[in-house]
């Protein structure tokens, strides 16, 4: 496992959190991800082998820029 940062611009609300973490969590090999809206990140737990491009293109795609 291993344990990575995100930085997110354009989340301002709970609400905004919960869409990134749901992205983030689609990929597979996430296991975990926790959004900071004061330092406008997610930190993701994931497998070692997991594609963070990938991630990157989720949170994109809700809309967030990764």
């Amino acid at each position: 496992m291993e344990k990575f940062d995100i930085a997110v611009e354009g989340m301002m609300c709970k609400m905004c959190a919960k869409h990134v973490e749901e992205a983030a969590l689609s990929v597979d090999g996430v296991k975990k991800a926790k959004v900071s809206l004061d330092d406008k990140k997610v930190t993701v737990t994931a497998d070692e082998n997991v594609d963070k491009a990938a991630i990157v293109a989720k949170i994109n795609q809700a809309g967030y820029k990764a």
